[in-house]
């Protein structure tokens, strides 16, 4: 059991919330992993790093307040995408944030997925939207708001066709322009709204590292990893993870983000762009499913 004044992760199984909770360990930071399997092979890989990892509920109310009695600051990441769907998402987010004001936490940061489209149509089901929830309670509050993660490109949409090498696969045109950013970077800017929160300002803040279309990132990838990589795009209903499939589908319908770059690398100087990420070997193609027939 860690002393009291530690930083609670929730989400961590995730790759947002993973490099969040060893970004804040490996600067001195104690901190707690909240995960529905303390057994998956992310969980331990956390454990490994140091991280105390516990099994929680973030359905139950007072068991979420039990495993956040003592913490600090709290950082939260769910997504409407994954099992349960945005009623999941609400109730997790009300219950980490009430237990969040009982635990008198001095730092609240929360990484959405939500933008001011999204809370339209969420008011539109007579549903509170994320952000909207978070702001009614009485928090130290940061609003985070990254774009297109890199790491969706080994994770979700890069294939190794027989006959044709690489291909990128995805349900959007390929002349489509997203904001790009690092899941190491995300961490990294999520430690600084702990440590520096004057510097993100009072509202929700969007990340982003660099605008590329997927044609572009094609171009990229094909320069650095000394292959050609084409693009496809296919139908929605050819994406086969949910969490992928969900957020195909947000960026397709609401997603619209204009980062401040400037303001963010002047934060986090070292924020990687695209290249410089491809170029520091981050792309996994151990990750890459082959096979004509392989999609998301």
């Amino acid at each position: 059991m860690i002393a009291e004044g530690f930083t609670v992760v929730a989400g961590s199984l995730g790759d947002q919330g993973g490099s969040v909770a060893r970004t804040l360990k490996q600067h001195g930071r104690a901190v707690r992993a909240l995960t529905h399997n303390r057994w998956s092979p992310a969980a331990r890989a956390l454990v490994d790093d140091g991280v105390e990892v516990l099994n929680d509920n973030l359905l139950n109310p007072e068991v979420v307040v039990r495993d956040l009695a003592g913490a600090a600051s709290v950082f939260g990441a769910f997504t409407p995408f994954d099992e349960g769907g945005l009623q999941a998402e609400l109730r997790q987010v009300r219950n980490l944030a009430w237990a969040s004001v009982r635990a008198g936490v001095t730092r609240f940061v929360y990484s959405s997925v939500g933008d001011p489209e999204q809370d339209k149509e969420v008011e539109a089901k007579g549903i509170w939207g994320v952000e909207r929830l978070l702001q009614r309670f009485d928090l130290p509050l940061t609003l985070l708001r990254p774009a297109f993660f890199m790491e969706n490109i080994d994770e979700f949409a890069l294939r190794r066709e027989d006959d044709s090498g690489l291909v990128l696969r995805m349900p959007l045109p390929e002349t489509t322009e997203v904001h790009w950013i690092a899941v190491e970077d995300v961490g990294t800017l999520t430690r600084l709204a702990f440590d520096r929160p004057r510097a993100f300002g009072a509202g929700p803040v969007e990340l982003g590292a660099d605008r590329l279309s997927f044609a572009a990132a094609c171009a990229m990838m094909s320069d650095v990893l000394g292959e050609h990589v084409r693009y496809e795009q296919i139908a929605l209903g050819e994406v086969k993870d949910r969490h992928a499939r969900g957020m195909y589908r947000w960026f397709q319908s609401y997603a619209h983000y204009e980062p401040d770059v400037a303001k963010l690398r002047r934060i986090h100087p070292g924020l990687m762009t695209f290249h410089q990420w491809l170029e520091a070997g981050h792309l996994d193609l151990s990750k890459v499913e082959h096979g004509s027939s392989a999609a998301a």
